[in-house]
């Protein structure tokens, strides 16, 4: 089969499905696991090796939920078209989450340390929404009809 007509197998979308949503769901529970860190202390420790981690965990499965979310969408295209808009769609998303952090802090005004975690809370939640919607739906996915 040539590459360029090649179709994903039905087992194949199905671990992309779950992959996706894994990925979105974790990178939500990461950021709001983050803020919620920072709020225990007040805003005082936003600074530790946890809260890095915990935010390097969330914007690598937001990324990386991108990818496989747009691949995932694209499931009856060829795979060179699926594996193109993956990696479109990383640099794409870093930049969805930026404006989205500068539109946040226009809007939320006020100071204090939330201000600098709201659109990581709100992008991560997001996604995990879409994640769950992901995992809900009733579509199995098979050979890629709906």
């Amino acid at each position: 089969m040539c590459l360029t007509h090649a179709l994903p197998s039905v087992l194949d979308m199905n671990r992309l499905k779950k992959s996706f949503v894994v990925l979105a769901v974790l990178s939500g529970a990461a950021w709001t696991v983050k803020t919620a860190v920072i709020a225990a202390t007040g805003g005082a420790d936003a600074e530790n090796l946890a809260i890095a981690l915990l935010w390097t965990t969330g914007m690598v499965t937001f990324l990386l939920a991108a990818a496989t979310g747009i691949a995932l969408l694209l499931g009856r295209t060829p795979v060179w078209a699926r594996i193109l808009a993956a990696i479109v769609a990383v640099p794409t998303a870093f930049v969805a989450i930026n404006l989205l952090d500068v539109v946040v802090k226009s809007v939320y005004t006020s100071g204090g340390w939330f201000r600098d975690e709201a659109s990581l809370v709100l992008g991560g939640v997001l996604m995990a929404l879409v994640g769950l919607v992901v995992l809900n739906s009733d579509t199995p996915l098979r050979d890629g009809r709906r």
